[in-house]
Parts: structure tokens; sequence; C-alpha cells
């Protein structure tokens, strides 16, 4: 041994090397041991402290959403929009052989790239489910409104749906029976879109938007990580509700805003504006009528007192980055989500259906 150890040959490196080398070794088991603990530690053990969360509501991410939105907007010389594109649809895995334009020089600004269409039909909806994917996205959660009136934003980390959706009436809650006594249930699911997605949603059945309600609020990541980390994450940012009716009684459908997509759009309500600098409390919101005439602001033009109503896979918004679509709705007790936690799911493909006595059975 000692033999061996002075035939070894040393030879210098650079002092960069040696601490990139390190700073890399660290990182590797910082992250193994934070994925180990996700697996194997109790998640309410992982959510932040009080003072973790007030310091972050307490960062200007309202201010640098805004700024990023201006940028954004921003027309890029013709000779940079190529190499910027194709890094971003490199990195992110955009399939643009299905965008409405695929040429990447056509696109004058990042967020005309980031809210690009698609081409008529490459969204199939499907007839056979009552529900389908408003979205593309992961299904990060689906299931069924606790006793208490809470939902589930990561498996053993709950919030209030009173404080998600604002005051609920009595029909909003858990096993609600309609006339013909029929018994029902208030069902969820959270759908996660990532940068690279298709930044549309549409309607996932066909609904009737009655109310919309804008809660001014924090504009954190809405990450999968940070919705570990950040008990109540959906009901501390900025959103945008829709509250109406499907054929089964009561639907929700949410938009919530994150960091650097503070902008939620809504082409039939010109009189929304989100990220504004509005000073606000937790909980607060600006409620709208759909069904009560109104003047937009600004403008001259008048909304018809009507609800605002759309059929399955028709458009109904835009975010101007990847953000988190929530549907909460009533349903029979014999509904069932077909897709499951994890799944990546495309605009009209299977979320849910009702069931056949026999299928129930078994």
């Amino acid at each position: 041994m000692a033999a061996y150890l002075r035939s070894l040959k040393w030879f210098h490196i650079p002092v960069g090397v040696g601490l990139g080398y390190l700073c890399y070794q660290q990182f590797r088991h910082t992250r193994e041991r934070e994925q180990r603990k996700l697996v194997t530690e109790d998640p309410a053990e992982l959510v932040a402290k009080d003072w973790q969360v007030h310091f972050l509501t307490y960062l200007p991410t309202r201010l640098f959403s805004r700024l990023w939105g201006r940028m954004s907007d921003l027309k890029l010389p013709a000779w940079f929009r190529k190499p910027l594109f194709g890094l971003y649809v490199s990195v992110y895995k955009c399939n643009m052989d299905e965008a409405e334009i695929g040429e990447l020089r056509s696109y004058q600004s990042i967020n005309s790239f980031f809210t690009r269409r698609l081409k008529s039909g490459a969204r199939p909806v499907s007839e056979e489910h009552e529900l389908v994917s408003p979205c593309d996205g992961r299904l990060l959660h689906c299931g069924v409104v606790d006793e208490s009136g809470h939902l589930e934003q990561v498996k053993g980390i709950t919030y209030p749906l009173g404080e998600f959706i604002g005051p609920m009436e009595p029909r909003l809650l858990p096993n609600h029976s309609d006339s013909n006594s029929q018994k029902k249930r208030l069902h969820y699911c959270v759908l996660y879109l990532a940068p690279g997605d298709y930044h549309h949603f549409h309607s996932p059945a066909d609904v009737k938007f009655l109310e919309r309600r804008h809660f001014p609020g924090h504009l954190l990541s809405v990450s999968p990580p940070i919705a570990r980390f950040v008990q109540g994450l959906f009901t501390l940012n900025e959103r945008v509700v829709l509250l109406g009716q499907w054929e089964h009684g009561f639907f929700c459908y949410a938009a919530v805003g994150a960091y650097n997509v503070g902008s939620v759009h809504l082409p039939f309500d010109q009189d929304l504006i989100t990220n504004t600098r509005t000073d606000y409390q937790q909980g607060d919101f600006i409620r709208s009528s759909y069904t009560t005439p109104q003047r937009f602001q600004d403008t001259h033009q008048m909304r018809i007192g009507k609800p605002v109503c759309r059929a399955k896979g028709d458009h109904v918004g835009w975010f101007s980055l990847g953000s988190t679509i929530i549907l909460i709705f009533t349903a029979p007790d014999n509904f069932e989500f077909t897709a499951h936690s994890g799944d990546k799911l495309l605009v009209g493909q299977p979320l849910g259906r009702l069931t056949s006595a026999d299928e129930s059975r078994s």
C-alpha cells in the first residue's frame, strides 16, 4: 500500500474547478436529503412556519410581475426572436407543430409567444365524459371536499373552501341534495400549467357563469414544491373565481395567479384588470355579477345582464404564463374522476364521468 501511494502522481487543478466540484457535491447531497424527507416525513412537518410565510408575502412579487409583464410586451428585434424562442422550445419541450403560428420569428414579443394559440382541431374534446380537462397541465389533486369544507392542497395539508372562493351558500356544502332528493357531493380538482404548456384555458363542461369574484392577493410561485411548503397557498395568491352552474348544480372555475403570472384575461369580461397597484387585505374581493347590466370601466359599452354560457371545450381565457386552474363542483354520488394525480392532461381529454349502477356496485 505504501509503495502504491508513493507511485501516485499529484497534479494541480484550478481553484475554481475544485470549489465548483465541492458545491456540486453539496447541492446533490442536499437535494437527495430533501427528496428523502418528502417521501418519509409527515407532510405537515414540512410546512413553512408563520414567520416564513409572512416573509414570503412581503417580497415585492407583484411589482416584479408587473415589470415582467411590461418587459414581455416589448417588441423584440427580428434577429433575436428565433434564438430566444428556440431555446425556450428546447428547454420546455413545446410542440410548435400544433401552434397556429409555427414560425418563431413571427412572434414579436415574449408575451405573444407565451399566449400563442393552437391550430383548429389540435385539442379534440371527449364527448363520452361529463367533465374534461380545461387546460394543458398536470393533475395535482382531485377528490371530494371534506365535511368541514376543506380541500387538499398536498397530501395531509388542507385549506378552507370559504377562504378560497369567499362566502358560501348552503347549496355549496358537501352532501347537498337537489329537489329530486338525489344525493350530491362537492368535488374538486387542481391542474398545474407549466411554463411550456399551452396557456389558454377552456370550459370543462357546459357551464353557465353567473358571477365573477376577483381576489387581489400575493403572487407567490404555485409550483408543486412551493405548494408543499406554503399551507393555504391558493388562498394567499391573486385569483379570479367564476361562480355558476352546470347540469348537476354548483360550479366554480378558478384561475390562480402566480409569480410573473399576475395577468388573467377573460375576453368576455372587459372590466377585469388583475395585478394592479391595489391596497387590499387578505380575503378582500371584487364582485361582478354577469346577470346585472353594468357599464365597463373607461368605455361606453354596456354589459348585457345575462349569464356567460360556455359549452364544453369553449375558450374561457388565458394566463400570461403557466399557473393553476382549480375546479370545484357538485356532482352525484356516482361521479368519479377518470384521471389520477400526476397525470399529464390536454384540453378536452377525459377528466370525470358518471358511472352506471352496475359499475358503481362493482
